[in-house]
């Protein structure tokens, strides 16, 4: 029985490991320098990218890729990661989950958290010594991350602006203003009792 479980196991590595190669990882990720930041990582599998997603691993199966850059003169590294959502009912949840992470139990948008137009493009940006910015693009969902803990450095707009090239923001355009509303923050708690529920009434 347990060479049988071990050989299962196995198998199912190897079927996700064929599925992720299957994919072209330069569908999803840049896999040249860009600029002045060199590509450090050969990109490939990594984790989910929606902190507290309930959904994923239970009604479908993503597809979610990383890569890091580096930029010698500033030694400032960029990690990337791109999730292929797979396209079931929860996808009307990703906009919801990616802008969850940049919010309190209450809906409250953490004073760092802004909405930004680069090149065209709305882009939720936040951070304090740690920084980020996600969007979506139709289902997948991009994320961008820096450490800049003295505040001194450039921003890494070149890595940001040619993965919006490649994967161009879907999010309808919004300000921090609009962001800061007591609407807003009504309705996103609204939703979140919906996407969640009934988990959210047993707590």
């Amino acid at each position: 029985m347990r060479n049988i479980r071990i050989i299962f196991i196995i198998f199912s590595l190897l079927v996700i490991q064929n599925y992720v190669h299957a994919q072209d990882v330069s569908d999803y990720l840049i896999t040249n320098d860009i600029g002045s930041y060199k590509k450090i990582t050969k990109g490939g599998p990594s984790g989910n990218i929606l902190a507290g997603a309930d959904h994923f691993g239970l009604d479908h199966k993503d597809v979610s890729l990383g890569i890091s850059y580096v930029n010698d003169e500033t030694k400032m590294w960029i990690d990337v990661q791109v999730t292929q959502h797979a396209g079931a009912d929860s996808d009307k949840w990703l906009l919801h989950e990616v802008d969850r992470n940049f919010r309190n139990y209450y809906g409250q948008p953490g004073d760092s958290y802004v909405m930004r137009q680069i090149n065209g493009n709305t882009v939720m940006a936040a951070g304090s010594g740690e920084w980020t910015y996600h969007w979506l693009s139709a289902n997948k969902v991009i994320r961008i991350e820096y450490t800049d803990l003295q505040m001194a450095k450039p921003e890494p707009l070149e890595v940001v602006q040619a993965y919006l090239a490649k994967h161009p923001s879907t999010i309808t355009s919004m300000t921090s203003v609009e962001l800061r509303t007591a609407d807003n923050k009504t309705k996103w708690i609204k939703d979140e009792m919906e996407r969640c529920r009934p988990t959210c009434l047993n707590n």
